[in-house]
């Protein structure tokens, strides 16, 4: 994916010429490796396209892989620096420690040798998320940012209260300088802690949708994503069930939890299981699927998030069923929302009768507008603009 970077020798961070600002990203696993567009890896992404910013971005996970210190070519821009670094896990506790870093490699990079390249920079921004708030807050104190960025998602509004995430995640809203919401119900707990949320909702690759050229489906149904306990698997039946004739394909992981819930599914004869794909093949596998479904449960979770799949079927041009979600609902005009069961059936019924019927094609143009500008590179800018300025 990159090449080494020139200099960087073992237990080494060495400054980068002409950067100003150090931006440390805390992940949920290798950068980019996921199945999915994980929002702190698509931030990374942009932000290392920044001409001015370093990004070290912090693999907390054990997994190997390769290109320990790599620059990252992003198509049309020139290349920038970035270190994934992961921590090593030591303590009776094992778990993640800021103490000491090592690379992806194998070779031990110390802590102070992370502290040093940050204070050659003018200012190191620290982006932390709420999926792993301790981590995030550890991180936070050790290596004293001059900013703060917290990317507040809908574990801000699930977390149990009195644990040692919640406390952290409470620790981090204070400390922020600048704090995100992904959602009206997570705008409204931050606030109940006493912050001013800048409400800023997911981000595409819009421009990658647009590049793939349409294609004749293959399947009827199509569901893309995890799944996981907030599916509304009763609804998936259902629709199995009125379109006996029709394949209906889920494409995505499956969480442990599920498994005999998805065998269940999986073993109807027009239901079809597909392995998760990289994230840079959902355009082209989104024109695989007549129909996109997006059935969730209106657990609290769902009522807080903003969910990516939404965004990339309407630029992919397709057709979406939805429960009705308070994102959904935002987009009423070009989604078909549904209350679940035999609702969905009812509005997927009606889908495919405008998509047959070639009277989708208003709703097609009009989805792909709406999400027109929803893209990484807004929320980025967004967000970076209302961080205090580097110090003089």
């Amino acid at each position: 994916m990159g090449e080494l970077v020139a200099g960087a020798g073992p237990g080494s961070l060495p400054a980068v010429p002409g950067m100003s600002t150090a931006l440390v990203v805390v992940g949920l696993g290798p950068w980019l490796d996921h199945r999915v567009a994980m929002p702190m890896d698509q931030m990374a992404r942009v932000y290392s396209r920044y001409p001015d910013v370093a990004v070290y971005y912090i693999d907390p996970h054990g997994a190997a892989s390769p290109g320990a210190r790599w620059r990252q070519a992003t198509e049309g821009a020139a290349p920038a620096a970035c270190w994934r670094l992961q921590p090593v896990p030591i303590g009776a506790a094992g778990g993640p420690s800021p103490g000491v870093f090592v690379d992806v490699v194998g070779q031990a990079v110390a802590a102070a040798a992370l502290v040093a390249a940050l204070d050659a920079v003018q200012r190191v921004v620290f982006l932390a998320h709420s999926f792993w708030p301790e981590v995030c807050r550890r991180l936070v104190e050790t290596l004293q940012p001059d900013a703060v960025l917290y990317d507040c998602h809908e574990t801000a509004v699930t977390m149990a209260s009195g644990t040692a995430a919640a406390a952290a995640h409470a620790w981090l809203a204070g400390r922020a300088d600048v704090v995100l919401a992904i959602s009206p119900a997570v705008a409204q707990a931050i606030e109940r802690q006493g912050r001013t949320p800048m409400l800023l909702g997911n981000g595409i690759e819009v421009e990658r949708f647009a590049r793939q050229p349409p294609a004749a489906p293959e399947w009827t149904f199509g569901f893309l994503g995890s799944f996981y306990d907030w599916v509304d698997v009763s609804a998936l039946h259902a629709l199995a069930d009125a379109f006996p004739g029709e394949t209906l394909a889920l494409v995505g992981p499956v969480h442990e939890s599920m498994g005999r819930a998805y065998e269940r599914l999986t073993a109807r004869p027009n239901v079809i299981s597909h392995p998760a794909v990289p994230h840079r093949d959902v355009p082209a596998i989104l024109q695989r699927m007549e129909l996109c479904l997006l059935p969730r449960l209106l657990t609290p979770d769902s009522l807080a998030c903003d969910p990516l799949k939404l965004y990339e079927y309407l630029a992919a041009g397709r057709p979406v069923v939805s429960t009705r979600l308070p994102a959904a609902e935002a987009l009423a005009d070009v989604v078909y929302l549904a209350e679940g069961g035999a609702h969905f059936v009812q509005e997927a019924t009606r889908a495919l009768a405008d998509v047959r019927s070639g009277r989708f094609g208003a709703r097609q143009g009009a989805g792909r507008a709406a999400v027109a500008a929803r893209t990484w590179e807004a929320r980025c800018r967004t967000a970076w603009d209302a961080l205090p300025p580097p110090r003089a």
